[in-house]
């Protein structure tokens, strides 16, 4: 079970996000086991939010909220959270997306689990991108550097890497290019550190990194970045490429 649930993991680091959610899918099918059944229907969600079915991944963020509370699993349940927020930012359900952040962000520090630091950052991160949304941009900012502070807590690459790309995507939304551009660079020097190659990762910074330096005019390393990101983007299936341009479009 644990080679299956890496061959998902792999799949969906890859950006092959609908093949990733089919696998956790007959994982959690399949499993006896309490905790790999929560985690296979919490990454099935994940990734079928990824894909944009947001209502199918609804419908297994649901599921996996219920597992949880009924293992009475505060820490996983306020991942779970975290991440349904993300789904329902992604559908302009901005107040339900609040609603579900601030309960994951309340469960993280309720757990005291001894990895609750990086986890907490992340939905800090995804709270803070809310904020700067709805142009609370002092709160948003503050928020960000909190995050992040919190993520160097955790010594986990994986999260710093993210609490600074969400900490780009805040300054971006408040227009503050200069900080975007010193954020995307400290998310990729984090990243570095992986194993994992991270590809959709990688393609998501240096695309965000080619808007910022549009923004700034320089067009050159515009296009540079741009094409730094295309190298990443061949590594995914085309539909998630195209879904990753289409997001900086």
């Amino acid at each position: 079970m644990t080679y299956i649930f890496a061959e998902a993991d792999k799949l969906r680091n890859q950006g092959q996000s609908i093949e990733a959610a089919k696998k956790y899918q007959e994982i959690a099918e399949s499993s006896d086991d309490a905790q790999i059944v929560g985690a296979a229907l919490h990454m099935s969600a994940v990734c079928l939010n990824q894909a944009g079915d947001h209502l199918s991944a609804e419908e297994y963020f649901l599921k996996a909220e219920e597992h949880y509370k009924d293992l009475d699993d505060k820490f996983n349940l306020a991942r779970v959270l975290r991440d349904h927020g993300n789904c329902l930012l992604a559908q302009d359900k901005i107040d339900e997306a609040k609603e579900a952040l601030d309960r994951s962000i309340v469960g993280f520090k309720e757990s005291e689990d001894p990895k609750g630091f990086g986890e907490l950052a992340m939905s800090q991160s995804k709270l803070a991108a809310v904020l700067a949304k709805e142009e609370q941009r002092s709160e948003a900012e503050s928020l960000s550097y909190e995050a992040i502070q919190n993520a160097n807590k955790s010594e986990n690459t994986f999260y710093i890497a993210t609490a600074y790309k969400e900490a780009g995507r805040v300054y971006f939304l408040n227009k503050k290019y200069e900080a975007m551009l010193d954020c995307l660079y400290a998310a990729l020097g984090a990243l570095e550190l992986e194993e994992d190659t991270h590809a959709r990762q990688h393609s998501e910074l240096y695309l965000s990194l080619s808007c910022a330096y549009a923004q700034l005019g320089n067009n050159k390393l515009s296009d540079m970045t741009k094409d730094r990101a295309e190298e990443y983007l061949k590594e995914l299936d085309e539909e998630s490429a195209d879904r990753i341009r289409g997001y900086f479009k």
